[in-house]
């Protein structure tokens, strides 16, 4: 049995490796080739935010929500989202920067956070109220020219939508099989735990046939 869940792991991690590949790997590698290698905040921003991309990983994301569930734990995502505020904050930040553009000869090509063409500073003058901040500390760049089609994200959250798929693949099988067997380890200690607490409980109980007798 313990093969058969083995190899079923094995194979879902393997379909979705090969699945996961975008359908437009040429006009990716032309972007490369224009712009320079991607950034690697694309790729960590990704696995930090995407462990539901895959199936190993969707079934990993329910058995952890199920647990917080059962301990009547609630995440703190339904309550404050720092991603989701990061990237409202990279369209306003895209929109700002078209308009700008659209306004004057020297154009913002790149996010620069310093010196006399600070980004930030030169968008405050009428297409921002405020500077735009990443809650998580991640700062705000550009990929490729800003006047053409680069793209604005962030060094901790990625950018707003992944638009490299090909190079943003699953991690690797073995490192997903590992994950999956450490996963289900702890759940099995964790139902170790709860049927001997309440074995140990249920021994307690004054209606226990195993109790002494109330004299």
């Amino acid at each position: 049995m313990k093969v058969k869940i083995s190899v079923l792991i094995f194979f879902l991690a393997a379909a979705n490796f090969v699945f996961a590949k975008a359908h437009n790997v040429g006009s990716d590698n032309e972007y490369i080739k224009k712009c320079g290698p991607v950034p690697p905040a694309f790729y960590e921003a990704y696995k930090r935010q995407n462990p539901q991309v895959n199936p190993v990983g969707k079934a990993m994301a329910k058995m952890y929500d199920h647990i917080l569930h059962f301990l009547g734990v609630r995440s703190r995502y339904r309550h404050y989202d720092p991603l989701s505020k990061c990237k409202a904050n990279q369209r306003i930040l895209v929109g700002a920067i078209e308009m700008y553009n659209m306004d004057h000869r020297e154009v913002i090509d790149d996010i620069t956070d310093s010196g006399a063409y600070n980004s930030m500073q030169l968008l405050m003058n009428g297409y921002l109220k405020s500077p735009l901040y990443c809650d998580n500390g991640g700062k705000y760049r550009s990929y490729g020219p800003l006047s053409e089609d680069g793209i604005v994200y962030c060094d901790y959250h990625g950018p707003v939508e992944v638009p490299f798929g090909n190079l943003i693949k699953p991690t690797p099988i073995w490192v997903q099989v590992i994950q999956v067997i450490l996963i289900m380890l702890v759940f099995s200690l964790f139902i170790v735990l709860l049927f001997k607490f309440v074995i140990k409980f249920v021994k307690k109980s004054p209606d226990s046939p195993d109790s002494p007798p109330i004299c």
